[in-house]
């Protein structure tokens, strides 16, 4: 385990919520199984599940959790937009927290818990289908890339509703393809580099360090735009000096999640700003496939610009 320790915050949780946080970070800081990297990760998950189990089931031990508390937490959170991708990690870090909890297992396997959630799902929705919960993005069957009609009436909605964070948060994320929390991980001095050097240095899924290439004038032009949000080196240009980065996250995902009938091409389209990142591996696949007329080439980059280096979880963002 070495020294490495995790650090405590209450990341605003209050009652129920609060209690099983505290109670959580006793078991994680204690943990000795994976990286410190790893537990941290999973410690950082457990938080929307923590605070989801809190305040809808008022539960005050965290010894208490079982598959019924799992389950609707998966479902809340496949309801609410979130990236399939997304629930199961947390499913996973759940798993992980319930490892360290001495004593007899409450819950099941992720797998058993996901083929009950699939079964409660088709008895409830017949016409559900399980791909939905099982892609790397939960949609609904069609291309889950936002039109460039979505792209402009989400982002006139916002900029009418004065959520410029929003409305900057999405440009983003289309001008660069960048995950959520790769979003509002950026500061002044990521933004100014990249400016400088033409090149978004960030660091994604598992640790992963990767260069995306600033090669669009939208790119660029919410690069600047973002730069200005900023005052010192470290301060982040998505999140407010006063606001904790998981909760101005949050704020957007909600936003999109509540307004997204507004703009969406039609009624069925489940928007996610994870959504935005299809979108920019389509366009850009698209651009280089122009340039080089090779679609391997073209395949290759948009994986390594994506954080990937697998091509056929690039292939699921290619696919309409």
């Amino acid at each position: 385990m070495g020294s490495y320790k995790l650090k405590y915050t209450d990341r605003g949780k209050m009652g129920s919520a609060l209690q099983l946080w505290q109670q959580t970070y006793k078991y994680m800081r204690s943990a000795n199984a994976g990286s410190f990297g790893s537990r941290k990760t999973n410690f950082d998950r457990l938080s929307g599940f923590v605070d989801f189990v809190g305040e809808t089931f008022k539960l005050q031990k965290i010894e208490n959790i079982k598959d019924k508390h799992i389950l609707a937490y998966i479902d809340h959170a496949f309801k609410n937009g979130d990236s399939s991708s997304e629930v199961w990690n947390t499913v996973a870090a759940v798993q992980y927290l319930g490892r360290q909890i001495p004593g007899e297992r409450k819950f099941g396997e992720t797998s058993d818990i996901k083929k009950t959630y699939i079964d409660q799902r088709k008895a409830a929705e017949p016409s559900f289908n399980k791909k939905d919960v099982q892609r790397h993005y939960i949609g609904t069957g069609k291309n889950p890339a936002w039109t460039e009609g979505e792209r402009e009436r989400g982002t006139l909605l916002a900029l009418q509703m004065k959520r410029y964070d929003a409305a900057l948060s999405l440009q983003f994320g289309l001008a660069l393809g960048t995950r959520l929390h790769e979003t509002f991980r950026q500061n002044r001095n990521s933004i100014g580099k990249a400016l400088e050097t033409g090149y978004l240095t960030t660091k994604g899924k598992g640790g992963l360090i990767r260069d995306i290439p600033v090669n669009s004038r939208l790119a660029r032009e919410v690069l600047e735009l973002a730069y200005k949000q900023t005052n010192s080196a470290k301060e982040r240009a998505f999140v407010d000096t006063d606001q904790l980065t998981h909760k101005a996250m949050k704020s957007v995902q909600n936003w999109i999640y509540n307004h997204r009938e507004k703009f969406a091409d039609s009624p069925d389209r489940q928007l996610t700003y994870h959504g935005l990142r299809h979108t920019y591996a389509q366009q850009e696949y698209e651009r280089i496939e122009r340039l080089t007329g090779n679609s391997h080439e073209a395949l290759r980059q948009v994986s390594e610009q994506m954080g990937h280096h697998r091509e056929w979880i690039t292939k699921i963002y290619l696919s309409n």
